[in-house]
């Protein structure tokens, strides 16, 4: 399953990613969170991301940020969480 960002992607936004991703993950096994039209995230979408990370772990779940824009790369690098969320090309 694959669930498309595109965007901003911050406080106004955040809590819908995190809803689609954990619908998403409710329905799936694994789920992939398509970043590459995102333009922008701060960390109200990293928060997002974290929090359906840690739902798809205590679920038995697999999340992975695929093919992350420049911007998500970026904060993903700057805060080392890139191996966490489990980034893929």
């Amino acid at each position: 399953m694959v669930v498309k960002a595109e965007g901003e992607i911050d406080i106004a936004t955040a809590d819908a990613l995190r809803d689609r991703l954990i619908a998403a993950l409710n329905q799936h096994a694994a789920v992939a969170a398509d970043m590459s039209a995102v333009t922008f995230i701060d960390c109200a979408g990293l928060r997002a991301l974290l929090a359906a990370r840690a739902f798809a772990e205590r679920h038995g779940r697999h999340l992975a940020v695929h093919d992350p824009s420049r911007p998500v790369r970026r904060l993903l690098a700057w805060t080392r969480l890139d191996p966490r969320l489990r980034t893929t090309p």
